[in-house]
């Protein structure tokens, strides 16, 4: 019987150009906490994961993907730039 792989570690940074409309920050604040969350980065913080740097605001937070086992699981990589698989 084989070990579980450990989760991975991930270190997300999302930075946007300012200004931004505040329905849109909103959003994005959303999206970003959404992410946050399936890594189990907690919540994030103004000042700590959520600042503004000069022009733009930055969320920076780091958490754990969590490990996915697939059956089915061909070994490719797949990614929204391309429609078929990374070898």
């Amino acid at each position: 019987m084989s070990e579980p792989a450990p989760d991975h570690p991930v270190t997300v940074e999302i930075r946007t150009p300012g200004p931004i409309p505040v329905t849109d920050l909103a959003a994005l604040t959303d999206l970003a906490q959404g992410i946050a969350d399936q890594i189990s980065a907690g919540t994030l913080i103004l000042g700590k994961h959520f600042r503004q740097e000069g022009d733009s605001f930055v969320f920076s937070f780091a958490g754990h993907a969590p490990a996915v086992c697939d059956e089915d699981d061909t070994g490719f990589i797949y990614t929204a730039a391309c429609r078929g698989p990374i070898r």
